[in-house]
C-alpha cells in the first residue's frame, strides 16, 4: 500500500500546482476513492503473496523485499517498479510546474510559497529515489541476475533498512514542508488548540521584542 499511496500523494501535489483553484474545491469522495483503490491494490498483492507462499522457503525478516516468493515476488517487484517510475515522473512534473509558476509570479509572498513547495518536492523525491526506488531497482537486478540464494537473501535483508527509512521519513517531511498536510495532521490528531496556543505565544513574544526595541 505504501507504493500506491506514494503515487496518489504525488498526483495530489501535481494537481495542486497545476490547478490550484480547482484543488481547493476537490470533494472528499475523490480522496476516499483513491484510498480505496490503494487498499484494493494492496489486498490483491498480499493475496498473491499468500497464494504462492511456501513452507520450504524460510523468511529471515518479514519485510516486503523478503516476504514474497515465487510468482508473487515477480508480481510485487514488477508492479512496484512501474509505480516507482510513475512517481518519479509525477514529482518531476510537479517540480517543473512549480518552476513555471515561480517564473510567472513576481509577488513576494507567492514566490516564497512556491519556493517552499519546490524545496519540499526536492526533499521528497530525493528521499524516494535514495530509498524506495533504490530498493525496487536492486530487487529487479537481483531477480534478473542469477545470484546465489545466500547473496540474494543478504541483499533482501539489507534493503529492509531502506524500506523502513522511506516509510518513516515521509511523515516528518510533509509535516515540515507542506502546510496543507501539516494542518490536516494537526486536525486529525486533535492538536489544533495546542498549536494555536503555541502560535499565540510566539506572536506575543515577537510583539514584546518589537516594543522593547522601539
Amino acid at each position: 500500500m505504501q507504493s500506491s499511496l506514494g503515487l496518489v500523494i504525488g498526483l495530489d501535489r501535481l494537481y495542486n500546482v497545476t490547478f490550484p483553484t480547482k484543488y481547493s474545491k476537490l470533494p472528499n469522495s475523490i480522496y476516499i476513492a483513491l484510498v480505496i483503490f490503494c487498499v484494493l491494490f494492496s489486498f490483491f498483492i498480499t493475496l498473491f503473496g499468500y497464494q504462492y507462499a511456501t513452507d520450504s522457503e524460510k523468511v529471515p525478516v518479514c519485510l516486503p523485499p523478503t516476504a514474497y516468493t515465487g510468482t508473487s515476488r515477480n508480481i510485487w517487484i514488477g508492479s512496484n517498479f512501474i509505480i516507482s517510475i510513475l512517481v518519479i515522473f509525477v514529482y518531476g512534473g510537479a517540480h517543473i510546474r512549480c518552476r513555471i509558476l515561480k517564473a510567472k509570479h513576481v509577488h513576494e509572498q507567492t514566490v516564497e510559497t512556491v519556493n517552499r513547495l519546490l524545496k519540499s518536492l526536492t526533499v521528497v523525491i530525493a528521499i524516494y529515489v535514495c530509498t524506495w526506488f533504490l530498493t525496487i531497482s536492486s530487487l529487479v537486478v537481483s531477480q534478473v541476475s542469477k545470484f546465489s540464494p545466500e547473496v540474494t537473501a543478504e541483499i533482501n535483508r539489507q534493503l529492509g533498512w531502506l524500506v523502513i527509512i522511506n516509510a518513516s521519513l515521509n511523515f516528518f517531511v510533509y509535516f515540515w514542508r507542506a502546510s496543507e498536510y501539516r494542518k490536516s495532521i494537526i486536525k486529525l490528531y486533535g492538536l489544533s488548540r495546542a498549536f494555536k496556543l503555541e502560535a499565540s505565544v510566539d506572536t506575543g513574544a515577537r510583539i514584546m521584542k518589537t516594543s522593547v526595541k522601539i
